[in-house]
């Protein structure tokens, strides 16, 4: 709770509000003096800085008419001006709550002292990790109180919240996405992130965009076998997991069927289980529930050795006949994404084809410095449950690797910016892993424009466990959740010990006697209002182990990544943002970029 009894009282301001408008009267009488003598002598060295003063004082000078003409004047100038004034300063406050109110704060929230920690923190750890990076920890953008750049510490995970139009993007997931040391996996709804970064991660290494709805155009010359990870029944129940829930959205969960639901997950489980031990493809798992009759998953599971799976499938068949192709129909639409072509093809591929289209392995992916592009978008024909077992896949491969190497931690970290996460990484373990990876390297940034599209992607206990297992938590505003959210955050931010003047007469007295007394009381650094009224470019940032801090975006054009930005939107796309003047020089490239599997960069 911060106190600054040096700050003026509102008794104070009103004196010397009042001292003020009486001086400026003055002076405009006597500058109206002044300019009636000139008028009527017609030169400045008859009138002299001086005489009108002396004048007034012995009484041989006189109030004119033109003086009063030219106070008139002057009071026509000076309200001229002051309606300027005013007229400006209501259109800025107009066009959103003053920054003032902000960086008063600002300076409320955190001192100079705790952002040098902050930063001597993001250093230290960067240091004891041997993270080989030219930046100390993740842009946050820079502090409103000192204009230096804050940083994140490679270690912690985040979290941030914040509505449309605010700057997440060409201020957060780009800058990550191209400061990223080693490998990158990032998510979006939309094109921009692959055409703004691809030229840049391609100095860095190989460029995975994953597209099947066609977001950015970009051809299926490369796949992956989400069935090569399944070695045993409980990696085939994980997918199964993983898919069916991305696949669903609260609306469904809410009347899901107690019988039919939990059967259609078993079968599912147990078709995935088959067609990766016989090798098969995953749209082998469709044509096998659309014919309950088909024994052949049965069959291959006995070959196998996976006798209790077999069994279980096998009494699945011996359920009367209605009730057991509701089960397969049930098993069926977890998967009925895979009758799109155009997204089927991406986890397909044929023998003849194999000579000519790459296999993405995660496994291989999460030690390179490659860039893996997810790109989803919510609707009928949404790859979502693709793209989240694709990241899952990804996360895990991460976590496994970094269990085989000293310390249990990757090397180098991975770095996965997952923009409108709920549309594109809808896993619903996410939350519960954020504060496991943090001990592994593996950083993960997750954005939302809502509180409650989190609950709708991963629960009410899930959303409330990625709030509190975020070490890095980033309001952006832009939400009008009152209630929720914003409260959390103003408390979060805390209060501040605010000066309070009282003014006491005493209505005895024949001549009114008045006394000012000052009190203290608490009042909110940030209330509920003012945080759903952030100025555009304000981020409240709330790290593990420092006091909240208010930060400005950083928009890529105004940092040392814009030339490699604007290259690579000449090459991949068209622009999406203003060109203005870069900060910095350019980042180096150092080597040619490498070739993207089945494309040359």
């Amino acid at each position: 709770m911060a106190r600054h009894p040096d700050r003026a009282t509102p008794a104070q301001i009103s004196v010397a509000v009042a001292a003020g408008g009486i001086a400026l009267v003055a002076v405009l009488a006597y500058l109206a003096l002044l300019a009636a003598q000139w008028w009527a002598t017609g030169s400045w060295e008859a009138v002299g800085l001086f005489t009108p003063l002396i004048g007034l004082a012995t009484g041989s000078w006189r109030w004119t008419t033109a003086a009063t003409v030219f106070a008139l004047v002057e009071l026509v100038v000076v309200v001229g001006i002051g309606l300027a004034v005013w007229r400006l300063v209501r259109q800025n406050w107009r066009s959103g709550v003053s920054k003032k109110s902000n960086d008063e704060a600002a300076r409320r929230m955190t001192s100079r002292r705790d952002q040098m920690a902050l930063q001597a923190l993001a250093e230290n750890t960067a240091q004891r990790l041997q993270i080989d990076s030219s930046e100390p920890g993740i842009r946050m953008g820079r502090s409103v109180t000192t204009g230096k750049r804050v940083y994140a510490p490679w270690e912690f995970l985040h979290l941030t919240i914040a509505g449309p139009g605010r700057h997440k993007s060409v201020a957060q997931v780009i800058p990550a996405v191209l400061t990223a040391p080693g490998a990158c996996m990032t998510s979006s709804n939309k094109d921009d992130i692959v055409k703004l970064t691809r030229l840049g991660r391609s100095y860095k290494g190989h460029t995975w965009v994953f597209d099947p709805q066609e977001i950015a155009q970009e051809p299926p010359a490369w796949w992956w076998n989400p069935l090569r990870q399944i070695k045993k029944l409980s990696d085939a129940e994980e997918l199964m997991s993983v898919l069916v829930d991305a696949g669903t959205d609260a609306e469904d969960r809410a009347r899901s069927d107690g019988f039919f639901d939990p059967k259609g997950r078993q079968v599912l489980s147990w078709c995935l289980l088959a067609a990766a031990l016989d090798g098969q493809q995953v749209t082998s798992v469709y044509l096998w529930l659309t014919d309950s009759q088909n024994t052949e998953p049965e069959d291959i599971l006995r070959a196998h050795g996976a006798t209790v799976a077999a069994t279980g499938l096998s009494g699945m068949r011996r359920l009367p006949d209605k009730t057991r192709d509701s089960v397969f129909a049930t098993a069926e639409i977890y998967v009925s994404w895979l009758t799109n072509d155009d997204i089927s093809r991406w986890v397909t591929c044929s023998p003849e084809q194999r000579a000519h289209r790459t296999e993405f392995k995660p496994e291989e992916f999460v030690l390179s410095s490659d860039t893996l592009y997810l790109l989803s978008r919510k609707g009928a024909s949404s790859a979502a449950p693709l793209t989240t077992a694709l990241s899952a896949a990804v996360l895990t491969a991460a976590d496994r690797a970094a269990d085989r190497m000293p310390g249990s931690r990757l090397p180098v970290p991975l770095v996965a910016p997952l923009d409108e996460v709920a549309n594109t990484c809808r896993w619903k373990q996410l939350p519960d892993l954020y504060t496991y990876y943090r001990s592994k390297g593996i950083v993960v940034m997750a954005w939302l424009q809502t509180w409650g599209q989190g609950v709708e992607a991963f629960g009410e206990h899930g959303m409330e466990t990625l709030w509190d297992a975020a070490a890095c938590k980033t309001y952006g505003g832009g939400v009008s959740d009152t209630e929720g959210l914003l409260r959390r955050v103003s408390n979060l931010i805390g209060e501040w010990e605010a000066p309070t003047a009282t003014r006491n007469s005493d209505s005895r007295a024949l001549i009114g006697n008045q006394s000012m007394s000052e009190s203290i009381r608490d009042k909110q650094i940030m209330t509920v209002a003012d945080l759903a009224a952030l100025p555009p470019r304000r981020m409240v940032v709330m790290m593990q182990g420092a006091r909240p801090m208010i930060v400005e975006a950083e928009p890529y054009w105004e940092t040392d990544l814009a030339p490699i930005i604007e290259e690579s939107k000449r090459l991949y796309g068209t622009p999406v943002a203003p060109q203005e003047t870069v900060a910095d020089g350019p980042v180096p490239l150092g080597k040619a970029p490498y070739e993207s599997p089945g494309r040359t960069s």
